[in-house]
């Protein structure tokens, strides 16, 4: 069987990761949020959410399993453990929600934890 020319290759490898890739610049956007000199700890949490929907985007994907295009972390994590995801505590995924006021330096103090 013939090799695929590499720029295929890294086409298809960076289908195949993208969503690990964004998940890991938002975790780093989160840790630089989180010790910023300000603390912009509503910013830390906004990338830390997102960065969770995109790691169960992926988890869907290399199952080659089509996922909802919500934001919605509980029904994607409810699609994952219908394809072999261990249960993730329902508290946890809402409990930690976030809307995007949450994100920005005015509105910190108005972010409501669960």
């Amino acid at each position: 069987m013939a090799k695929s020319p590499p720029i295929l290759r890294r086409y298809a490898y960076f289908q195949w990761c993208r969503f690990a890739h964004g998940a890991l610049v938002d975790l780093t956007a989160s840790a630089h949020a989180c010790v910023a000199r300000e603390h912009e700890r509503g910013q830390s949490r906004w990338s830390s959410l997102q960065a969770t929907e995109k790691m169960l985007k992926f988890f869907l994907e290399q199952r080659s399993q089509a996922f909802p295009k919500v934001h919605k972390l509980a029904k994607l994590a409810t699609r994952c453990e219908s394809v072999g995801l261990p249960k993730i505590e329902p508290r946890i995924l809402t409990q930690y929600s976030a809307t995007p006021g949450c994100a920005t330096k005015t509105a910190i103090i108005d972010c409501k934890m669960s």
